[in-house]
């Protein structure tokens, strides 16, 4: 009966055919793996035939020789003695391992994984070496394209996310930790709604299965940095299927800044065409109040923003008081409630209104919110305003008005045009205002003309007077009107006409002292344009009619005696002074022919 094994009468035979056996497994293995045997002081006993073919070698050129001087080691010095130690290494028992550089046939730098490995005796001595090596060449090729690639990534200018088919970001680069103020580990895991909080609750599904129909996508959206900001972004999404996964790799564009210069056009453009808007409306523009009214409506309509728009005019009372003329959209009560002011001394005053009438500059709030100079800031927010541009009706070096634009979202930082446009068109208003009113006191220069004119030949005598002192303050809109005539002994005088409130009343003599007629006795004309009452507290006619401002004029004859005064009382400020005094010039040289008449 046959044996199961194979003895072997003599043991070298036994070696020989196991050696044999070796150099078949090392013969056999794949192209790109050289392996050999050398002795424990690194001369070669064998070399595979891999290495062999690929160097154009037999074995005998290399058997019998250290492994250092053959060709796959004649790179450099440096190769070699990192062969040298691993060979002293290897002899006491120590494997190695480490990257190996070598030409190959052709003259071609090759990369090897090279390990040298001892084989131990049954007493635990160390029968031989075992080098092998590797072609690692293309491996590494590979690792450094795919390095470069993710240093690309990392470091690309436009963010980059990767997200699953669950809307989980699974990857981020540095330029989307940047934009985002968040770092990898804050954002992998997390869902595509955490930087994306416009995004319906249903709209990662439905992209999702619009990636898979049509590759990509791409749109405009609003990402959140980590502190809440608003990023305008260009999203590119495209949809990628790799070994059985599914991602959307979703580029990322920072347009903020374009967007800002899309915005600023937009409200150039805006700017433009309220401006030739409001400067049709100037041109056909017939009444002050109706064209006040006009250019808030086009604010409003027109401009496109602006939740409200209004006009007011400066007051010089005590409480300097910035007074609504005219106003269209939203204002709900607003500006009764808040009675802006322009003093610097009242906390009403600090706002943009008041600083715009103080400076004579564009004032803008961009945040109504946060504005700790605005005195009714709480309750701007809660009438739904954001934003405030406040804009200066100048006349020369004098502020007269403003004109306010208020919008229901803060502003945006505006531009040096924008500003200078709606300036520009804040000046064409108020050019605008004093021509109308420059017509109306040209018409009222003609009424007075006529007036004077037909009175010369309807009466005479003091009935004439009552005409003229009617005529006067119904020209001039003034709540009073007075032609006296002067006691050339005494500081008294006697009202030849008077006229209070649009009516006729009887003749009184008063006392000049105290009065703004006791200036008139040394000059020819004397105005008090605000605060008369304040200024002659003891002229008591002035509180009893509540006059705010006087225009006198002397009653002069051809040689230049003061015969008497002639002069109006306003209820209010009056900011046209040098017009009513020509009024009155025309009637007190009438008056002055009739007094020495009478």
């Amino acid at each position: 009966m046959p044996l199961a094994g194979r003895y072997y009468s003599n043991p070298l035979e036994m070696v020989d055919k196991a050696s044999k056996r070796l150099r078949e497994v090392m013969d056999g293995l794949d192209a790109s793996l050289f392996i050999g045997v050398v002795t424990t002081t690194g001369l070669v006993t064998y070399i595979n035939k891999a290495a062999l073919n690929s160097m154009g070698l037999l074995l005998k050129d290399v058997v019998g020789k250290p492994l250092e001087s053959t060709i796959w080691w004649s790179y450099s010095d440096t190769e070699r003695q990192k062969l040298r130690l691993a060979i002293e290494q290897a002899a006491e028992g120590h494997a190695s391992r480490f990257s190996h550089i070598m030409l190959d046939a052709s003259g071609q730098l090759r990369t090897f994984d090279f390990s040298l490995t001892p084989v131990f005796e049954q007493n635990g001595r160390v029968a031989y070496l075992v080098p092998s090596s590797h072609d690692i060449t293309e491996r590494n090729a590979a690792e450094q394209a795919l390095r470069l690639t993710q240093f690309a990534v990392d470091h690309a200018p436009d963010a980059l996310l990767q997200v699953n088919h669950l809307g989980l970001i699974t990857s981020v680069n540095e330029s989307a930790c940047q934009l985002l103020g968040q770092t990898p580990a804050q954002l992998v895991g997390q869902s595509i709604y955490h930087v994306d909080h416009h995004l319906a609750p249903n709209g990662w599904p439905h992209l999702w299965q619009q990636l898979k129909r049509q590759g990509v996508q791409r749109f405009e959206a609003n990402y959140r940095h980590i502190h809440g900001e608003e990023i305008s972004v260009e999203v590119s999404a495209n949809y990628i299927a790799y070994q059985q996964e599914q991602y959307a790799f979703i580029y990322v564009n920072d347009i903020r800044h374009r967007k800002a210069a899309e915005q600023e056009k937009a409200r150039l453009n805006r700017a433009l065409r309220l401006l030739s808007a409001c400067n049709y409306a100037l041109i056909h523009a017939q009444d002050e109040k109706k064209l006040l009214q006009d250019i808030c409506q086009l604010m409003v309509s027109v401009g496109g923003g602006y939740r409200m728009a209004w006009v007011g005019y400066t007051e010089y009372d005590e409480e300097k008081n910035i007074t609504p003329v005219a106003y269209a959209g939203e204002e709900r009560g607003y500006l009764t409630y808040a009675k802006v002011t322009w003093d610097a001394n009242d906390l009403r005053g600090q706002g943009p209104c008041g600083q715009a009438i103080r400076s004579g500059q564009v004032v803008v709030c961009e945040d109504v919110s946060i504005s700790q100079a605005m005195y009714w800031r709480k309750q701007a927010y809660e009438y739904g305003f954001r934003g405030i541009i406040c804009l200066p009706l100048r006349d020369k070096d004098q502020i007269f008005g403003l004109l306010g634009l208020y919008t229901a979202h803060t502003l945006l930082k505006l531009s040096v045009d924008e500003i200078a446009l709606l300036q520009e068109l804040a000046d064409n208003l108020a050019f605008g205002i004093k021509n109308i009113r420059a017509q109306q006191e040209r018409q009222q220069m003609l009424s007075a003309i006529l007036t004077i004119s037909e009175s010369i030949a309807l009466t005479t005598g003091y009935k004439f007077m009552e005409r003229l002192a009617l005529s006067m303050t119904q020209t001039l809109g003034a709540i009073a009107g007075f032609i006296t005539r002067l006691h050339q002994e005494s500081d008294e005088v006697d009202t030849i006409s008077a006229v209070i409130q649009g009516q006729v009343v009887d003749n009184m003599r008063y006392q000049l002292q105290g009065t703004p007629c006791e200036y008139l006795l040394t000059q020819e004309s004397f105005v008090v344009t605000k605060d008369a009452i304040k200024i002659f507290p003891y002229a008591e006619n002035l509180a009893v009619i509540g006059a705010q401002s006087y225009v006198g004029r002397q009653v002069n004859n051809a040689e230049g005696t003061n015969l008497g005064q002639l002069f109006v009382l306003f209820k209010e400020p009056i900011h046209n002074p040098d017009f009513v005094l020509s009024v009155l010039t025309m009637f007190a040289t009438r008056a002055a022919v009739e007094m020495e008449r009478v």
